[in-house]
Formats: C-alpha cells, sequence, structure tokens
C-alpha cells in the first residue's frame, strides 16, 4: 500500500506541473486570440470613424485601443512565457506602439471639424493606420506559431506523464498484489508451523506415563488423557 501510495502522489505531481504549464500556455493562447480580435475592430472602427465623422465611433475606435493596450500588456507580463515567446511578445508590443502615431492621426482628421488639408489626408492616415495594423498583426502572428508548437510539446508531455503515470500506479498495484501474496502464503506457513506443534504437544501429553488431569474449582474435569482416566478408573474415582 505504501507503494501504491508513492507511485499516486508522485504521479499526481508530474500531472500537476504538466497541466498547470499547459494552463499557462493555453491561457496565452486565448489573449493572443482576443488581441487579434481587438485589432481587426481598430480597424474596423478606425475607418467607420473615418466616414461617419461621429462620435460614437470615435469612443468606439478609443476604448477597443485601449484594450488591447491592456490585454497586450497582461500577456507580456504572463509567467508562462518562455523565452522566445517572451522576446516576441516585446516586438509585438513594440510594433503595436508604433501604431499609436497614425491612430492618433485618424482621430483628428476624422472628425467633424478637421480643416480641408486633414479632409484630403484622411485615405493617407487610413492607409498608414492600415499598414503599421498589419505590421503589428504580422509580430503577433510571428508570437502566435510559437505559442502553438509550445502548447502541442506541452500537450505531449501531459499526455506523456498521464501515461507514465498510470503505468506506474498499476506495477504499484501488481508489486503490492503479489507482497499481499507472499505475506499470505507466510502467514498460513506459520499457521500450519503452530498448528503442528500443537499436535505433537498433544501426542507427547496423551502419550505421557503420567495422567494429567485438568479442573475447574468446582471440581468439574475439563481436560484428562486416558492414563489419568485409567488410573481414575481404577482407583474408584470413575
Amino acid at each position: 500500500m505504501v507503494v501504491v501510495a508513492a507511485a499516486s502522489v508522485g504521479g499526481l505531481v508530474v500531472n500537476s506541473a504538466a497541466s498547470t504549464s499547459l494552463q499557462r500556455t493555453e491561457a496565452i493562447d486565448v489573449q493572443v486570440v482576443g488581441i487579434r480580435e481587438d485589432v481587426s475592430e481598430v480597424a474596423v472602427s478606425g475607418t467607420a470613424f473615418l466616414v461617419t465623422h461621429l462620435v460614437k465611433d470615435a469612443t468606439a475606435f478609443t476604448a477597443v485601443g485601449e484594450e488591447a493596450d491592456d490585454e497586450l500588456a497582461n500577456m507580456k507580463a504572463s509567467p508562462g512565457l518562455n523565452p522566445g515567446e517572451a522576446a516576441a511578445a516585446a516586438s509585438a508590443v513594440r510594433a503595436w506602439g508604433v501604431t499609436s502615431t497614425s491612430r492618433k492621426a485618424v482621430l483628428v482628421v476624422g472628425a467633424g471639424g478637421a480643416s480641408a488639408v486633414q479632409v484630403v489626408l484622411r485615405p493617407v492616415f487610413e492607409e498608414q493606420m492600415n499598414e503599421s495594423l498589419t505590421e503589428f498583426t504580422a509580430q503577433l502572428t510571428t508570437l502566435d506559431d510559437l505559442i502553438s508548437a509550445d502548447l502541442a510539446a506541452k500537450q505531449q508531455a501531459r499526455n506523456i506523464a498521464q501515461t507514465a503515470s498510470a503505468t506506474a500506479v498499476a506495477a504499484a498495484i501488481l508489486v503490492g498484489f503479489v507482497a499481499a501474496l507472499w505475506l499470505l502464503r507466510q502467514l498460513k506457513e506459520r499457521q500450519e508451523a503452530v498448528r503442528r506443534r500443537e499436535r505433537r504437544l498433544w501426542a507427547l501429553v496423551e502419550r505421557a506415563n503420567d495422567g494429567i488431569l485438568v479442573m475447574e474449582t468446582g471440581g468439574q474435569v475439563t481436560f484428562a488423557t486416558r492414563h489419568s482416566m485409567r488410573s481414575t478408573s481404577a482407583a474408584g474415582l470413575g
């Protein structure tokens, strides 16, 4: 049982470590998906604002940009990033910072009170914004590829750990079963040895020349050898 318990605990520790590492990487992967969606929304809402010049579109454009800021900061600080992923995340953050200039310019030239020159420059700033967002998306794709490879490796490591743990527990159970059978056999052999000694002792008592008689306090006989019974009969006590 101690072997089984040790194997189970060891398996749980290995599985827990592999699962925790996998869960951290999966969380980062979810963050990357969310950031990619935000970037797409930035491009759409920015273009919409340049067309409509409405405050609500400007507000939506700004809000989704700030949301991407927060998600990028959280992702960069994630403890689940390996060195390669951390470097790729830093590059993505820098690329996102570059988009800030064109995004701010879109807010200026897209406003309803923009000057004639700014109105003319709207297509230019829209193209600059889209180009910077495309570059950022490329950096994000590089990070995403690294995370996907890391996920596959960690999933394989977890599966191997689970298989090894199950095998170790099964082997421990088998060892425990064999040990139990061995102990049971030893116990039976000892019991048989005790019974053999008891039979030999009983035979010695039965064959003793001296009579052996065991009586309770009230005079009731609880044990008597044949010799003692013959002796009491001859003496007229039977």
